[in-house]
């Protein structure tokens, strides 16, 4: 199941922002179906599918963009924060070994 997770991932990654565009522009193209021709319920239809379509992809995109940034700050900070216990343990008058451990919580 992750491995399916993570091409979703890769996959919104990727095409998010032509999804993004191609809704921009058939948002564009549906105003100027509804202002230029008489009867555009057929074609306005399809605009409005194709355009919610790409709404979703790019919302979904987002989402992944965002949580994906997410665990890369968390992570980040994980690491600063073991150092600097371990800094703090090393200046208690630990060996650099004991510090490492008591910053793990082991």
């Amino acid at each position: 199941m992750e491995a399916y997770n993570v091409s979703v991932i890769d996959f919104f990654r990727r095409w998010g922002p032509y999804f993004f565009s191609a809704f921009i522009a058939l948002v564009i193209g549906l105003v100027q179906v509804l202002i230029f021709i008489k009867n555009p319920i057929l074609i306005a239809t399809i605009l409005i599918i194709l355009s919610t379509f790409c709404f979703v992809a790019t919302i979904i995109a987002l989402y992944y963009d965002i949580k994906e940034a997410h665990r890369k700050d968390k992570e980040a900070k994980k690491e600063k924060t073991f150092q600097a216990l371990k800094e703090s343990f090393m200046h208690a008058g630990l060996s650099e070994k004991a510090a490492e451990i008591a910053a793990k919580g082991r």
